[in-house]
């Protein structure tokens, strides 16, 4: 679960921009689960994320997600996604090694400006505009594939599976066995089910810090960030994630969801297996939260990347799980 990451100073980071993009300016760390990141500001004002990730050895390639987002920005260029720029060399992600020596690379992407959605009041009007964006994004990237795009990662529905065992790793935690029965009912009667729906690469993590919107006009959606874990899996656990993203409290949590998924069919229609097993979907999307996030808590104590949510948030989103995981159907979208 501890992902190994850059070990990167600001200064190293602008010596970096500055010898591979002839771009000099000042670096500030951002926080990250996998990676290590860094709000580079240009002296011309230009703003850009610098995105870095540790090869598993000498030679081999990252998971960055550049060639994600150049096949976006070909396919469908009005999609609000980071632009990564090129190296003075004409690469599209520079190779070098971190303080610790350790072989690394990363990638230069331009800075969606505002704010992260999860810092503003939440809207119809959001959750629309998000239903359409992750659609257009599955669309666009329908007919890419790339090995990175076949990472194995805990966060994909498909691995639910492996939530089990993180669960087993976190000792003693409430609601147990609530959470042990949904997980067996899940590899019995949704796990089947999610095998034969049609796959592909998808973003796999619109969640409400990687949707920017307009600092002054926060009703507008201006920005899909982070496709580091884009990933070819079931298009409609998508679809569930991005469902998440869209809960903000208990009291309207299934109405934001089910104006999150209208819209979304709206640019991709789902079919009648995909509807069926959405609701479970969601439920596993919340319960993998709860899992990874307390592990990650546990191994890694002094990383804030998490810090916002507390028990409190974790024991109503565990309540929507299990009344999603109890009563299925009831929810806008079933078929």
């Amino acid at each position: 679960m501890v992902v190994a990451r850059p070990n990167l100073s600001p200064a190293m980071v602008a010596a970096l921009v500055h010898r591979h993009y002839g771009l000099a300016g000042e670096a500030k760390p951002l926080s990250g689960e996998r990676d290590t990141n860094f709000h580079f500001v240009a002296r011309d004002g230009a703003q850009f994320v610098f995105k870095a990730a540790c090869a598993a050895s000498a030679g081999e390639p990252t998971d960055l997600p550049d060639g994600t987002l150049f096949h976006i920005q070909r396919t469908d260029p009005g999609i609000p996604a980071p632009r990564v720029r090129c190296s003075d060399a004409g690469d599209r992600r520079i190779a070098f090694r971190d303080a610790a020596d350790r072989p690394s690379e990363a990638i230069l992407c331009t800075f969606m400006r505002g704010v992260p959605l999860m810092s503003v009041p939440r809207t119809a009007s959001q959750r629309r505009q998000c239903g359409h964006w992750l659609a257009r994004i599955g669309r666009a990237l329908r007919n890419y594939d790339h090995p990175s795009c076949h990472q194995r990662l805990v966060w994909d529905v498909r691995n639910f599976a492996e939530v089990r065992r993180l669960l087993e790793q976190l000792g003693a935690v409430p609601r147990r066995g609530q959470l042990e029965a949904f997980m067996d009912d899940f590899s019995q009667q949704v796990a089947p089910v999610l095998e034969g729906v049609r796959r592909q690469v998808v973003h796999d993590d619109l969640n409400a810090r990687n949707v920017i919107v307009d600092e002054r006009d926060p009703s507008r959606v201006v920005g899909i960030i982070d496709f580091g874990d884009a990933v070819h899996t079931a298009l409609v656990g998508d679809v569930a994630i991005g469902a998440v993203g869209q809960v903000s409290t208990p009291v309207d949590a299934i109405e934001a969801m089910g104006e999150f998924v209208t819209a979304y069919q709206e640019i991709q229609p789902l079919g009648t297996d995909e509807l069926a097993i959405l609701g479970r979907l969601v439920a596993a999307r919340l319960v993998t939260n709860y899992v990874v996030v307390s592990l990650l808590r546990a191994n890694s104590p002094g990383d804030g990347h998490f810090s916002d949510f507390d028990a409190a948030y974790f024991e109503w989103r565990l309540d929507l799980a299990m009344q999603l995981a109890k009563h299925p159907r009831r929810v806008p979208w079933a078929p």
